[in-house]
C-alpha cells in the first residue's frame, strides 16, 4: 500500500524499491530448485507399492500423505479412488522393507470410523 503525494519525491522511492526487488529476484532464485516435476521422469524409487482400502469417502492426497508418513513411511507418488466402492488408494514407497513396515503398522487400524486394509502390492497389481 503506497501513498502518492505529489511533489513529495515518493514516486523516486517507489521507483527504487521496485527496481531493486525486480533485480534482486535473480539472484534470490539461483540455485534453488522448481516445484514442478518433469512428468517424463518418474521419481527415484523402486517400485514398491501399498494399497490401502475402505477409507473415509473425503479422503484426498494430502490425507495419503499424513497417514503414509504417520506410519514412518516417505510417499512418492499416490492415487486416491473416492469413487470406487469401497474407496481405496495406491501409494508407492522407496523400497519393500519401508513398505512392509507401513503395512504392518497400518493394516487394520480405525481411520474416521473404518477399519482400513493395507497389503503391499506389485507393479503388475498396481496398474490393474
Amino acid at each position: 500500500f503506497w501513498l502518492y503525494r505529489k511533489g513529495s519525491g515518493s514516486s523516486n522511492c517507489l521507483a527504487n524499491f521496485l527496481s531493486c526487488n525486480m533485480s534482486d529476484r535473480g539472484e534470490r532464485n539461483k540455485g534453488s530448485r522448481s516445484r514442478s516435476r518433469s512428468r517424463s521422469q518418474p521419481p527415484a524409487g523402486g517400485d514398491t507399492w501399498v494399497q490401502i482400502v475402505d477409507l473415509p469417502p473425503k479422503s484426498n492426497w494430502s490425507s495419503l500423505r499424513r497417514l503414509i508418513t504417520g506410519a514412518g513411511g516417505r510417499i512418492l507418488t499416490g492415487k486416491v479412488y473416492q469413487h470406487r466402492s469401497p474407496s481405496c488408494a495406491v501409494a508407492e514407497l522407496s523400497d519393500a522393507e519401508e513398505a512392509q513396515k507401513v503395512a504392518q503398522k497400518l493394516d487394520g487400524t480405525d481411520l474416521a470410523g473404518r477399519r482400513i486394509t493395507v497389503k503391499v502390492i506389485s507393479v503388475e497389481q498396481r496398474n490393474k
